[in-house]
């Protein structure tokens, strides 16, 4: 419309005269519409220029003072634009900043990756990127910063830098907090599962060195029955020390033992503290720690790590070292108390064995060997041996031995008070000796403790029920550390061989008291049987030539020892109930009356009236009292039939009649041998077992094919 406006106004005037006085006034409405129009655009123009100029500034505080830094670069890293927090990150004002290449402020270390991010930033094509380096300050301190940018024009690039400076240190201390819990965790799982000492301390050092990033370290531990610090386990350079024992208070290691604290040492070699060794001096360019090992409050042993130079143990390397020796303290303790049940078990076990091992045999000789197994086990001695005490010439002769390299040991004879052995025994007191002076008391001595190169003696007196039985000896070819553990399980095992010997000596004494009573016993029984032979003289040597004949038939049978001892006691006294019959029957030469002959049958129930009382005689019972019975219950006292009879009865049957029918009587003569088998073998099944003649037949055959 104002276009048409115009058009219409620059015509020429006689054509303006022309234009209809109502589309003049139309058009003038029409101009008036479109000023208020412009006035309006003109005013909303203004606005949006204060809105935009607001908005200028507004960002431009926010730029210049955003808590982050703003920075425009080029390809090559120069700065065009920086606001206030981007300068102030390194330490600069905006105009130090301006057209420095930012390059010069990224570390040594960290220019690879910002070259490769800018690199990346200019030939992605848009895409944002990011990067992590370490930026030096114009000032002392360095800080960390984390770089993203992107770029549309290839020429220019915006970059946001955020100090992540403590970020950084927070994650490095938890990355050292975890290597430190890793390093923890992986000691004590591995300790956890290590069952001695010797399995525990070279898994503690190399764990603690691989900790630490290095190779070089050692543990000494403590052994109070020396009062002495001894090198246990050594990696690096301290292998090629050969460290001696050391006393507490001696050295680096013996004063962190003594007062419980760590040392710090910028140089071993240099080092006053240090000890230095017979094998060589120390390294130089080597520093380290030493720390006291405790269990319970208690230092049971001290740890080095050492390091190369320039590197210095850190203080947080200081803090793992002391975790690390206190989980090694608990399991050192862990591992005592182990080793030391294990060694009590142990002890028991062997105090078991020795305790069967007399329970279950008599033989001295082979307990004594037993258990001087034992004490070189238990005791960890060279040698060892037993010396008993001879009563009658007061003197102690060698009766086991272990260990010994010669046999000089077993000729050895103590008389009672006389060198190291005899003076134990004399004073009922343990002789410890490993002073070699001291051995020159005793010529046979000296030369027994030389030819096998000892350097140690102890004698403990073998003393039971109050009397000496001998003396036990130990030998070792090194200085014996006999604490009190050791004399313990010494004298305990002492005790078990006087027990031994004891026991063994009782044996012996009871073994002869019973050969001795069973002697006697048998004496007895053969006395009665020579009185019953010299009372009937017409049977004498009956009861030897039965006897003797019985036995073989017993022993052709199968017949055990036992049962063979009481056979033969039964067979000697088989007519000792004899002894109830009047002279007047058993010496009669004629035939017996009815009367005598009932009496005659009563002498098997006098042979079991008279032996019955007797306990040693009551098992051989069987033959006295039914060799008389017959297979077909025929026979007395007691009409016994069949297997109801004694087996070494039913032998004895068939001997007795064969040698009664052998020999002459008052009232008949012998008969001839072929008679008396033909007689023998009709009575099978009937007087005589069938299964007992045919032993006695084969026996007799047998006799005769050797006879011719």
């Amino acid at each position: 419309m104002r276009q048409q406006a115009e058009a219409h106004l620059r015509k020429q005037p006689a054509d303006r005269d022309r234009i209809p006085a109502e589309d003049a006034r139309r058009m003038l409405r029409e101009l008036q519409v479109h000023k208020i129009e412009l006035e309006m655009q003109n005013e909303e123009l203004a606005r949006a220029r204060a809105e935009v100029e607001a908005l200028l500034r507004r960002y431009t505080d926010l730029y210049d003072f955003a808590p982050v830094g703003y920075l425009t670069l080029t390809r090559d890293g120069t700065i065009h634009q920086a606001n206030l927090a981007g300068a102030n990150l390194l330490g600069l004002t905006r105009g130090e900043l301006i057209d420095r290449r930012l390059g010069v402020f990224v570390s040594v270390e960290s220019r690879p990756v910002f070259s490769a991010f800018l690199e990346k930033v200019f030939s992605s094509g848009g895409s944002k990127e990011n990067c992590e380096v370490a930026l030096v300050k114009d000032g002392p301190d360095a800080l960390w910063a984390h770089l993203e940018a992107s770029t549309e024009d290839k020429q220019e690039c915006r970059a946001v830098v955020v100090d992540i400076t403590e970020r950084k240190r927070a994650g490095e201390a938890l990355r050292r907090r975890l290597a430190e819990l890793e390093a923890l965790h992986s000691v004590s799982a591995s300790l956890r599962a290590a069952q001695t000492r010797d399995e525990t301390l070279p898994i503690l050092l190399d764990k603690t060195l691989a900790a630490l990033d290095t190779d070089a370290g050692i543990i000494w531990l403590y052994y109070p029955d020396g009062d002495e610090l001894r090198a246990a386990v050594a990696r690096g350079w301290f292998q090629q020390l050969g460290e001696s024992p050391m006393k507490p208070g001696d050295g680096v290691a013996g004063a962190v033992f003594a007062s419980g604290q760590m040392h710090l040492s910028a140089e071993f070699a240099s080092d006053p503290l240090v000890r230095q060794p017979a094998a060589g001096p120390i390294p130089a360019g080597w520093g380290g720690v030493c720390l006291p090992i405790r269990t319970g409050g208690i230092a049971v042993g001290v740890l080095f790590a050492s390091v190369p130079l320039p590197r210095q143990i850190t203080p947080e390397q200081v803090s793992l070292l002391e975790s690390l020796t206190e989980i090694a303290g608990a399991a050192l303790h862990r591992m005592s108390l182990h080793e030391a049940t294990v060694c009590q078990l142990d002890q028991l076990q062997a105090m078991h064995r020795v305790d069967q091992a007399i329970a279950a045999s008599m033989d001295l000789r082979l307990m004594l060997g037993i258990l001087l197994g034992h004490v070189a086990t238990q005791l960890k001695v060279d040698a060892a041996d037993v010396l008993l005490l001879d009563q009658n010439t007061l003197t102690l002769e060698h009766a086991a031995g272990r260990g010994f390299r010669t046999r000089a040991a077993e000729g050895a004879r103590v008389p009672l008070g006389e060198s190291l052995a005899g003076r134990a025994a004399l004073e009922r007191r343990a002789i410890r000796i490993d002073d070699p002076a001291k051995i020159q008391e005793s010529p046979q001595f000296a030369a027994l403790w030389a030819g096998e190169g000892f350097a140690a003696y102890h004698g403990v007196p073998l003393i039971a029920k109050g009397q000496v039985k001998g003396v036990l000896e130990v030998f070792h070819r090194t200085p014996l550390a006999a604490g009190r553990n050791w004399i313990g399980i010494c004298e305990t095992l002492a005790d078990q061989a006087a027990i031994a010997i004891d026991n063994a000596q009782l044996f012996d004494d009871l073994q002869r008291s019973n050969v001795d009573l069973a002697l006697a016993y048998d004496a007895t029984t053969e006395g009665w049987s020579r009185a019953l032979d010299l009372r009937d003289r017409e049977t004498e040597g009956h009861t030897l030539r039965v006897t003797e004949m019985t036995m073989r038939l017993a022993k052709a049978m199968g017949a055990g020892a036992d049962e063979l001892v009481n056979i033969h006691r039964g067979a000697l006294l088989h007519d000792i109930g004899k002894l109830g019959v009047p002279d007047g029957i058993l010496r009669k030469p004629g035939p017996l009356t009815e009367d005598e002959w009932k009496l005659m049958c009563q002498h098997p129930q006098f042979s079991y009236d008279m032996l019955a009382p007797i306990a040693f005689l009551r098992p051989a019972l069987d033959i006295p009292y039914c060799h008389h019975e017959r297979w077909d219950g025929t026979g007395y006292p007691r009409g016994l039939k069949g297997e109801q009879i004694m087996p070494a009865a039913r032998l004895f049957a068939v001997v007795d009649v064969w040698d009664a029918l052998m020999s002459d009587r008052p009232y008949r003569e012998a008969w001839p041998e072929e008679k008396v088998l033909e007689h023998i073998r009709s009575r099978a099944g009937t007087h005589f077992d069938p299964e007992a003649v045919e032993l006695f037949l084969r026996v007799v055959n047998e006799d005769a094919k050797r006879a011719s």
